[in-house]
């Protein structure tokens, strides 16, 4: 049950007709679009909607287009997403985040998990009608493991140290097991470019790509690897899903347009990218026009320490800082109902995700930095850190409610803002204190290895512990998946006692569509966000 919006809101240390502006606007933005600028599309919602041809292509707005649609080099949550739609992989992910056949039929491990077999069965085709046979597959796997420049899809296999083909099977062969690599195959996808003489070679902005999923470009061929304003596509006539709708992607970045693009008919449905309050806005206040959609998600909202900082490389003081943040108050009132507190990285949705709850409490919060040496001063300010995060409304909004909670302890933050690119650069470089991200596509154990060990890249913070690393590296070593969860299960204690990392809230998937867009129900939505029920939508009038 959801819990109704209350009047109460978080006190903020801006000024007072500053803060005035800021909780009349968030409250009151979504009515404006509607009675102010949205007042005229109202009037037009259902000529607008008539006046589309029951085939129309089913159009979504996103908040921001891909950086790129290459399958070696997208990473990028909305690459991926759109890159499952164009290009099929070994395997394929359902909504529910269970492995399924892709361009493999079938799969299994040899030699205690150091090799896995993938049939490929004959007579699919590209785009372009060119046959995907065993031979093109083991070319094309190669080219991801070895082909220059270096892909940074591949870059994530390190165990991956060679590729065979034996009759209609490749075989991968890796230096130590791999419990997950049937999961993440479905990051190698099939394309090709045309003009090479092999699949899967790195594309030149101005090239022809060619690609394999259950979507295509217009005509086949992909000519546009970084799509400025929209993308559309359409089921590939000789694929499995030919009878569904077509698809148009557009790339609205300000969140008010997106708004105004569902309410004047010029999009069909928006997942998961509008504000927290406008989508309630849309299930609550709108009902009759719209149809909201929501279903429990893996996606998860963090915030990261660098542990290798002068003040935060102290546990007393990261645990001080998580058990200041008044999370589940943060859930029902700021959220609406659209998250759930998260107690690690891993989803209870997930198999393997074990929760470690850690309880709000900034008495205690306080004596730990009294403990740790750190006593508030003349004007109660123990000490200050910078924090970054993004100036998406989410991502401000969650950097004022901390600073807040850590203003009470006497800690006081510097918010900064940066663009996506330079945020994640910053990030990558260790140039930071304190930031909040969200981990996209979080569907199995694997990403306790991704965000914990040591020695991977993708471990920001800096943090390291033997112990951690010996529990990640047996458990994705072990098939054995009760074993490898009990493992994982102690990592994730680990985690929450050393608290690289404090993990915030899960993500629900929210789909807002027009009345007459039907075909899907909640429980068809992906747990990750992807795109691929999406294509079930249809336009019934």
């Amino acid at each position: 049950m959801r819990t109704p919006r209350p009047d109460w809101t978080f006190p903020s240390t801006d000024s007072p007709l500053y803060y005035l502006i800021k909780k009349l606007w968030f409250y009151t933005s979504p009515l404006l679009l509607f009675w102010g600028i949205g007042g005229a599309a109202a009037g037009c919602l259902n000529s607008s909607n008539d006046s589309k041809p029951l085939d129309a292509p089913i159009t979504l707005a996103l908040d921001r287009e891909p950086p790129t649609l290459n399958p070696r080099r997208a990473l990028e949550a909305y690459g991926q997403r759109l890159g499952a739609l164009l290009f099929e992989g070994l395997t394929r992910l359902d909504a529910d985040l269970v492995e399924r056949p892709g361009l493999a039929r079938s799969w299994h491990a040899e030699a205690k998990g150091t090799r896995w077999r993938f049939a490929i069965p004959p007579g699919r085709r590209d785009h372009g009608g060119q046959l995907i046979t065993p031979e093109n597959v083991h070319r094309c796997l190669e080219n991801y493991r070895t082909g220059q420049p270096t892909s940074t899809v591949a870059a994530g296999f390190i165990r991956w140290k060679s590729t065979l083909l034996e009759g209609n099977e490749v075989v991968l062969e890796l230096d130590a097991p791999d419990p997950y690599l049937p999961r993440n195959a479905f990051l190698l996808r099939y394309f090709r470019v045309e003009g090479a003489s092999e699949p899967c070679t790195e594309p030149s902005a101005n090239s022809i790509v060619w690609g394999s999923g259950p979507y295509r470009a217009p005509g086949g061929p992909l000519r546009e690897l970084t799509p400025a304003d929209q993308i559309l596509l359409e089921p590939d006539p000789n694929g499995p899903w030919a009878s569904r709708s077509r698809l148009r992607f557009r790339f609205v970045r300000d969140e008010n347009a997106r708004a105004l693009t569902l309410l004047r008919g010029e999009a069909d449905a928006i997942q998961n990218g509008m504000a927290l309050s406008k989508e309630d806005w849309f299930r609550s206040g709108r009902a009759g026009a719209f149809r909201v959609l929501e279903r429990e998600g893996t996606n998860v909202s963090y915030l990261g320490f660098n542990v290798r900082d002068a003040l935060l490389k102290d546990p007393r003081v990261r645990r001080a800082l998580a058990l200041a943040i008044p999370r589940s108050e943060i859930v029902r009132h700021k959220h609406f109902g659209f998250t759930s507190i998260a107690d690690s990285l891993l989803s209870p949705l997930l198999a393997e995700g074990s929760q470690f709850p850690l309880k709000f409490d900034p008495k205690e919060a306080e004596r730990l930095l009294d403990e740790a040496g750190h006593p508030r001063g003349a004007e109660g300010a123990r000490f200050a850190l910078s924090y970054k995060t993004t100036p998406s409304s989410v991502g401000s909004e969650t950097a004022l409610l901390l600073r807040e909670a850590w203003r009470k302890i006497g800690v006081r933050i510097e918010i900064q803002l940066q663009e996506q690119a330079v945020f994640f650069a910053s990030i990558k470089a260790g140039a930071f204190q304190l930031y909040s991200s969200r981990w996209i596509g979080v569907s199995d154990g694997s990403i306790l290895l991704t965000a914990l060990h040591s020695r991977q890249p993708r471990n920001r913070t800096g943090y390291a512990n033997p112990e951690m690393d010996s529990l990640l590296d047996r458990a994705l070593s072990e098939l054995d998946p009760e074993r490898r969860k009990l493992l994982l299960v102690k990592a994730q204690a680990l985690m929450a006692t050393d608290l690289p990392y404090v993990p915030l809230w899960f993500w629900s998937n929210a789909l807002i569509s027009r009345e007459g867009i039907n075909g899907l129900e909640a429980q068809e939505l992906s747990l990750s966000g992807a795109f691929e029920p999406l294509s079930k939508l249809r336009r019934t009038r």
